[in-house]
């Protein structure tokens, strides 16, 4: 059995726009598993999640599975909730490129006395330029998937 803590920093290379992770294994905090050079994380592309805790996440996401395909029915679903306007607000973040906005780390870091989020923030003018570029209507279902 292997205990390791995982630290991730990230790093952007002068000649790509993308960023990537690098992460590297320390002896402290328990996590149980076979030892690896990465490790996998998400980022989100809101500054906060909308979700509140375990039992909400799992009925939002019942809920997102049931109707995601018919936008106002779930949307009719979603505004029965007390809570509506957290499970909504991801309808409100800007459909652009995805190299083109910021993205938010929602695990939190310690680093002694402090404690970090990670937040990827699109520097380069290519990415500026592209966050003008919105989905439009004509745009096909793929758009995204074909962007990248």
């Amino acid at each position: 059995m292997k205990w390791a803590k995982r630290d991730t920093a990230f790093v952007s290379r002068a000649d790509s726009p993308s960023i990537s992770s690098v992460s590297t294994a320390r002896d402290s905090t328990r996590v149980e598993g076979r030892e690896s050079t990465t490790h996998d994380i998400e980022f989100n592309s809101t500054p906060a999640l909308g979700l509140a805790d375990a039992k909400t996440t799992k009925e939002i996401f019942d809920i997102r599975m049931k109707h995601d395909h018919d936008q106002p029915e779930l949307h009719r679903h979603l505004e029965h909730r007390h809570d509506t306007e957290l499970p909504k607000g991801r309808d409100r973040v800007r459909n652009t490129y995805d190299e083109s906005i910021r993205q938010y780390l929602h695990t939190t870091y310690r680093f002694g006395d402090y404690v970090i989020k990670y937040c990827q923030v699109p520097t380069s003018e290519t990415q500026k330029k592209l966050y003008e570029e919105t989905i439009k209507p004509e745009h096909s279902a793929d758009i995204l998937h074909k962007w990248l």
